[in-house]
């Protein structure tokens, strides 16, 4: 039986869409990471004070404690920094993990005090911080992730304003993120007080597929 050419063409075309709309690759510099405050089962806060572990993210941390926390990674633009909910995206819809494309991991040491009712100077470093990213889908055929390494500051707890920032080195990766780079990231209270937003932007592309 013959196939037109214009029939092997269609069904190509058909082939490539439905294989684009299972996986496509997304090249770009920025990352956001939502942190939510109002889940504790999905979002995980601890802080090792030395005399205990509290899950209070708003508890004084003393110099040389220790924190973990995690959260989920999204597309950059996803949300809007200046929105009161950081729950929703830019388009008002309630955020899921199936809007995620990763997971984000995060352990500090703390090289000085962080009592939130007395913030420490703008500018201050805070902290020793490592990052784990970890896309959801392999890439390259290997598991992708982006493992970084460096210092947090302090910045202002005005409406608004980035709480912290970080410089980071990507000292490792796999999958699509192997070759060295560096990144620099704040973070941005909601006004509802209920999730923090961070706002990640690499020196070079990253990549993993959505």
């Amino acid at each position: 039986m013959k196939i037109s050419r214009g029939l092997l063409y269609v069904s190509m075309a058909a082939c490539l869409m439905v294989m684009s709309h299972v996986s496509a690759s997304t090249k770009s510099k920025k990352l956001q990471v939502l942190i939510n405050f109002s889940d504790p089962v999905a979002f995980m806060f601890a802080l090792s004070t030395g005399t205990g572990i509290t899950d209070d993210v708003t508890a004084t941390r003393p110099f040389g404690s220790y924190s973990l926390a995690n959260g989920w990674i999204l597309p950059g633009g996803t949300i809007n920094k200046n929105q009161t909910s950081y729950l929703v995206d830019k388009h008002g819809n309630p955020i899921t993990i199936a809007d995620s494309v990763g997971r984000f991991e995060t352990s500090a040491k703390m090289l000085a005090e962080i009592d939130f009712s007395a913030f420490p100077a703008e500018g201050t470093i805070v902290e020793m911080t490592d990052w784990g990213l970890y896309f959801n889908k392999k890439c390259d055929s290997e598991t992708n992730l982006i493992m970084a390494s460096g210092f947090g500051k302090a910045g202002t707890l005005v409406s608004g304003d980035s709480s912290f920032s970080w410089v980071m080195n990507a000292l490792e990766g796999s999958g699509c993120n192997k070759s060295h780079n560096s990144l620099s990231a704040k973070m941005y209270t909601s006004g509802d007080g209920l999730s923090s937003l961070i706002e990640i932007k690499f020196h070079d592309d990253i990549k993993y597929e959505d």
